[in-house]
């Protein structure tokens, strides 16, 4: 995939251009030259014109390619050029996209030769230009201005996207016999980016790309909407996904759906930390939500009168076999009126073993077979229980209940969770939610040389 700098359009440009939107990430998309692109490319040194832009532009392996997007309806009328949007405003100009997108090429080339020094590989490299109109369709093969060899219209498809830069590359190598048209190393790609995102563009505020990350990772997706409309169709539901699927935020969202109706709602969950987070988070919503938030060990001490691990007992030991084999022998007989309407369960993977299996049967009404539960899980995090245990609980779950999958990442923005299975090889989610900065991988010699690089980072933000 592509490295798109910035790495996100705005609301404001999405409405402003589709085209523009869709050709972005189509780009981003696209597996090619190591490309890096960079959008809406201000130029303030243009040939002819006080200030001009570039839609986008693409370096790569081949070398520069500066891109011309135009959507809607295109046409020349008495030697002007109409532009006419989806609202039907027209826009006229002298300056048809082909002159546009060469001047743009050409004041680049010009601006790149004046400030690097004669010689620089930079220089050596390819320059070319196209334009993509995928709106349209460009039939006037004769006109003395359409470049056809250089043209992306209606007639192709985002899969002749590459074929297309590489024609123009090819097209203006033979226009331009000067220079040696030689590709771009990486070290040279990695150079062109500093140098015209430095000299070029507005870097956009960290606040607002880490805002805009943020709100897109907080749209309900699609899948999750199936989950919760599921809620109310079906008494015991399995709810599998990988880590940043959304799995804790729809088990609370359930768990308050059946509170408001008037279920006594028990929500467990392994982690200590995770509970009290949530119900701190139940109570900002300042509804009395009959919602009693655990972990399977405060439950069972809850029930058991147990205050603290007794003297003389390992604590694994206690927690794992000591205290559910006195529940289970002492207080499994629970009155109904004692036993929870609703049960939801996260980080399942971690906490059903069989002695959380045989004991969560009592506490439920209608026990297993019978009663209304839900258990979000993910089977690639099964650190506590050996894989037996766990495939022979999940066997009998599994045959009473709805499954649902979750594959859409929540959490973590694209950049974020690729860099984190390079580091962990932990399972990632393979459909991404969000866009974000790329990530920077910064080497330290000790801690105190990490104590030093992180201070300059911070200081950098």
């Amino acid at each position: 995939m592509s490295r798109m700098i910035p790495s996100q359009m705005s609301d404001e440009e999405k409405r402003k251009s589709k085209a523009e939107w869709k050709i972005f990430e189509w780009l981003r998309e696209m597996e090619w030259g190591d490309a890096i692109v960079l959008h809406s490319l201000p130029l303030k040194e243009h040939d002819y014109k006080s200030f001009g832009e570039i839609d986008f532009v693409v370096i790569c392996e081949r070398g520069v390619l500066c891109i011309e997007v135009k959507g809607g309806r295109v046409c020349r009328q008495n030697g002007m050029w109409q532009f006419i949007n989806r609202d039907g405003h027209v826009d006229e100009k002298k300056e048809g996209p082909y002159k546009q997108v060469q001047g743009n090429m050409n004041s680049l080339r010009n601006f790149l030769e004046d400030n690097l020094r004669n010689g620089d590989s930079i220089l050596k490299a390819s320059f070319a230009s196209c334009v993509m109109m995928p709106d349209c369709i460009v039939s006037s093969d004769d006109d003395t201005e359409i470049i056809r060899e250089i043209t992306f219209d209606q007639h192709l498809e985002k899969k002749d996207m590459v074929s297309i830069f590489e024609r123009s590359f090819r097209y203006w190598d033979m226009k331009t016999p000067k220079g040696s048209h030689e590709g771009l190393s990486k070290t040279d790609r990695e150079r062109l980016l500093t140098f015209l995102r430095g000299n070029f563009s507005f870097v956009p505020k960290l606040s607002l790309l880490l805002k805009a990350s943020e709100e897109q990772l907080c749209t309900v997706t699609d899948q999750q909407f199936l989950v919760i409309a599921g809620m109310s169709q079906n008494d015991r539901m399995m709810i599998e996904g990988g880590a940043g699927t959304g799995k804790t935020f729809l088990a609370m969202e359930q768990c308050k759906k059946y509170s408001v109706i008037g279920n006594r709602v028990l929500f467990l969950c392994f982690n200590s930390l995770i509970a009290s987070y949530l119900r701190e988070s139940i109570k900002k919503d300042d509804i009395d939500y009959t919602i009693e938030v655990m972990t399977f060990h405060e439950l069972l001490m809850k029930l058991c009168g147990e205050k603290k691990v007794p003297e003389g007992i390992n604590e694994d030991d206690y927690f794992n076999n000591f205290l559910p084999n006195t529940f289970l022998s002492n207080f499994a007989s629970l009155p109904e009126e004692e036993k929870y309407d609703r049960m939801v369960i996260d980080e399942g993977q971690d906490l059903m073993n069989i002695n959380a299996y045989m004991c969560l049967d009592n506490i439920i009404k209608g026990g297993w077979k019978n009663g209304k539960w839900a258990i979000y899980y993910d089977p690639q995090q099964n650190i506590f229980n050996t894989n037996e245990e766990f495939s022979e609980t999940w066997k009998e779950l599994k045959a009473d209940s709805f499954i649902y999958p979750l594959t859409v990442n929540c959490r973590n923005t694209r950049q974020i969770a690729k860099g984190n299975y390079a580091v962990t090889h932990v399972y990632n989610p393979p459909v991404m939610q969000a866009e974000g900065e790329e990530i920077e991988y910064i080497a330290y010699k000790d801690k105190k040389d990490e104590l030093k690089l992180l201070c300059d980072v911070i200081r950098k933000l």
